[in-house]
């Protein structure tokens, strides 16, 4: 977040009230504010020992942290302390359990042994609506899943028609009719419709096996030739904005097949895949990632994401200084209106240039039982509960 180069100064004036001041303009800080790295914690319980904080935090939410079992669950306790006065925290404990499986999370769910359901399996869904027992909470997901290229090694890096016979050969609709089972869109841009400063006149990559293979062709692979087999990364895990990551792999890799393109699906623990992507090793051509969201920024999607002339640490690893630039302006202009029209112009030119896909942007559903009241959905996939009950 580069807070370093952009704060100059903190200070807490009174007991609620914290002063920032800054080296420079920054358009998106009161919205980085509001992520979690920027939580209130106590300094006495983080100098006591700071390795071990993050294992035993103490903030200023509505739950206090009780207990951590790695792998197992998360137990917090109501804050009878809470600062903020009004309504809850009711629950007096929440327990977060860790259960890998979607389908072994659901079911879970349906005996009663937890009371919400993340990220369930989209076949999933039409179960809890025919269970009297549960409800689905819903909402338009502020997310991007898509696949990218290795834009640190050739042929990737400076072959854009490569990168277009690719983003026309891969069918999207069919991906989120039966993978997605319908549960979002197919995406024109890499930041959600929902979004301000969305470009609504990007037309979006058509599938089109004809067009594919021109680009192909003008991509010096006619019909795949020369091109040998690519290695397509695929996620093992769900996750918000892509429910099964190796389904989704193996269909773009048929789709790929049809125009003469011979894909291998490759996958590793999620660990590991997250590791070895950032490191972009030889061996990776394509891989599936995605974003959910920190707060509501176009900045946090699109500079976080693409702008890899900014950190070594950006995953895509695209280098264009046009688009590099464009991210310095949006953070360095105040007006909203002109900021959302610098995000779109970059919109454009991702499309342009194409170094990554845009695949979908999921709507998220999580069932919960029908005695879980007031749970609402965050934008962001953060869970709130202060101003949950169960009736």
């Amino acid at each position: 977040m580069e807070m370093d180069d952009i704060v100059d100064s903190i200070e807490a004036v009174d007991d609620y009230t914290v002063v920032f001041k800054l080296k420079k303009v920054n358009a998106p800080f009161l919205a980085n504010m509001g992520m979690d790295f920027a939580d209130i914690i106590s300094p006495t319980a983080f100098l006591k020992d700071p390795k071990e904080f993050i294992r035993n935090p103490v903030g200023t939410g509505p739950f206090k942290f009780v207990k951590w079992v790695k792998d197992d669950r998360i137990i917090l306790e109501k804050n009878p302390d809470y600062w903020n006065k009004t309504g809850g925290p009711y629950l007096e404990q929440i327990v977060f359990r860790s259960i890998p499986e979607n389908s072994v999370r659901f079911l879970e769910l349906k005996t009663g042994n937890i009371h919400i359901c993340q990220f369930p399996n989209p076949a999933d869904i039409a179960l809890a609506e025919k269970d009297s027992n549960l409800k689905l909470v819903s909402q338009p997901g502020m997310n991007i899943g898509y696949l990218g290229y290795n834009l640190t090694k050739e042929p990737w890096k400076s072959n854009v028609n490569l990168r277009k016979a690719i983003a026309h050969a891969i069918d999207r609709t069919a991906i989120v009719d039966n993978i997605y089972q319908g549960l979002g869109q197919v995406a024109k841009n890499p930041i959600p419709p929902t979004m301000w400063g969305y470009n609504d006149q990007v037309p979006g990559y058509a599938f089109d096996a004809a067009l594919a293979k021109e680009y192909l062709k003008k991509a010096g692979f006619s019909d795949g030739k020369g091109l040998g087999e690519i290695n397509l990364w695929s996620m093992p895990v769900p996750r918000p904005y892509n429910p099964e990551g190796l389904k989704v792999g193996e269909a773009m890799a048929a789709d790929l097949a049809k125009v003469g393109i011979t894909a291998k699906v490759v996958t590793y623990e999620w660990g590991t895949y997250l590791k070895r992507q950032r490191e972009q090793p030889a061996d990776m051509d394509m891989f599936q990632l995605g974003w959910t969201g920190d707060n509501g920024d176009p900045d946090n999607f699109l500079a976080v994401l693409f702008d890899g002339l900014a950190s070594s640490a950006v995953r895509t690893q695209w280098h264009n200084e046009k688009y590099h630039q464009l991210m310095i302006k949006g953070r360095e202009t105040i007006d909203q209106d002109k900021r959302a029209d610098i995000y779109k112009e970059a919109q454009q030119l991702l499309f342009d240039e194409c170094p990554v896909i845009p695949i979908a942007h999921s709507t998220v559903k999580w069932p919960e039982l029908k005695n879980v009241m007031n749970f609402k959905l965050h934008p962001t996939a953060s869970v709130r509960m202060k101003d949950v009950w169960l009736e």
